[in-house]
């Protein structure tokens, strides 16, 4: 059982650095792109899914 907890966390960490790359793209191109409209709270629900995600892995980790 111990094992499945440890993928799972694996995995919450893949998605949750996965997020963080995301916000971290969108908010370089609104950053650097003027044609790009400006997308903050896109930013903010891709950061705030990686914040989500590293809570579930440390949830699991410590199972």
């Amino acid at each position: 059982m111990r094992v499945w907890y440890w993928i799972l966390g694996t995995g919450f960490i893949v998605v949750a650095f996965f997020c963080f790359i995301a916000a971290l793209t969108i908010w370089n191109t609104a950053r650097t792109d003027q044609t790009y409209p400006r997308k903050p709270k896109h930013v903010a629900m891709w950061s705030g899914m990686g914040v989500v995600c590293l809570g579930l892995m440390v949830l699991f980790y410590s199972l």
